[in-house]
């Protein structure tokens, strides 16, 4: 399979500006979540899984730290299967987290799989160790705005070679998935 992109001649004329994609992960529990770990799982739309580094809900952290933290394990993920996000969090009670996570990058235009809350306790051979978040009472994970971008294969302005997972871009067109426009058409 080949990188998804944008396709870069779609345009619509109700148009000038795009969403990206925008999924809430809310925990809720009855205890606090200061001093617990947790990962975030994420599935590409080649199907490949990554898990990030152990996150750590510190007391001394307050929301946008801990937002930034989140953003940094998500982009450091490997093969740059994320390459753009922002990442904002807001506690709203001891015990309450809510984590909204936008897609932004050239390789997560338009329908993203839900990330996923690897929220059980891992310790001795485990990668990533976290001391998991078993006293959520609530981790719901949920796209709260749909990507404008459409998605396609080599973002329809090339072909994929799928002996290399390489997309042949068409002329006029360059980048991974053949999303940017390199010539007048």
């Amino acid at each position: 399979m080949c990188p998804y992109g944008n396709d870069p001649l779609f345009i619509t004329a109700h148009q000038t500006e795009y969403d990206n994609q925008i999924q809430t992960v809310t925990l809720a529990s009855g205890a606090t979540l200061v001093d617990k770990t947790f990962a975030l799982k994420f599935t590409s739309r080649l199907n490949e899984t990554f898990t990030t580094d152990a996150i750590t809900i510190t007391a001394t952290a307050n929301a946008a730290t801990l937002g930034s933290t989140i953003q940094s394990k998500l982009l450091a993920l490997p093969n740059k299967v994320i390459d753009g996000v922002t990442v904002s969090c807001t506690q709203s009670a001891v015990g309450s987290l809510v984590i909204s996570i936008t897609f932004t990058g050239n390789a997560n235009q338009g329908f993203q799989n839900l990330v996923e809350l690897d929220k059980a306790p891992c310790s001795t051979g485990c990668n990533p160790i976290v001391s998991g978040l078993m006293a959520l009472t609530t981790g719901t994970i949920a796209q709260t705005t749909d990507a404008d971008y459409n998605s396609y294969q080599c973002g329809r302005r090339g072909k994929c070679d799928y002996d290399t997972g390489l997309c042949a871009c068409f002329n006029g067109f360059t980048g991974n998935n053949c999303n940017t426009i390199t010539a007048l058409i």
